[in-house]
């Protein structure tokens, strides 16, 4: 488990800052996490889909939910051959499976972080990059 001050000394440390770090691993994992989800949904946002709009209505959230929601809803339109739906689909999927990743990575520091997780969001990515080059 990691504590707020170690993010912060790590912080100081990537930019070349001499400080003792503690738990340095841990954060990477939880850094490396993060990273492979922005770079996720950086990805499928620099595509310029043109996705459905959410249906009038329906609850407020934030702007990584909305475009998880607005790919899930795009892929169920009829206006969509298979494949594309398809695609979307497990994009939608995708991205949100590394977006609790990536909570799990920043928000709950007091919770242990494994390897895996961190190896889990950096696969997600990569489908993502890949499935999204095909749209």
């Amino acid at each position: 488990m990691i504590e707020p001050r170690d993010l912060l000394a790590f912080s100081s440390v990537m930019m070349g800052e001499d400080k003792t770090v503690n738990n340095e691993e841990a954060i990477h994992l939880r850094v490396a996490a993060s990273s492979a989800y922005y770079s996720a949904y950086h990805t499928v946002k620099s595509r310029n889909l043109d996705l459905e709009d959410i249906p009038p209505g329906a609850k407020k959230e934030g702007v990584h939910a909305t475009l998880i929601n607005r790919l899930r809803v795009t892929a169920r339109s009829r206006q969509l051959d298979e494949a594309a739906s398809r695609l979307l689909k497990r994009i939608s999927e995708d991205l949100q499976q590394a977006k609790e990743i990536r909570n799990h990575a920043d928000y709950k520091l007091n919770k242990h972080f494994p390897k895996g997780l961190a190896m889990q969001a950096i696969r997600k990515a990569e489908r993502i990059a890949e499935a999204a080059s095909e749209l």
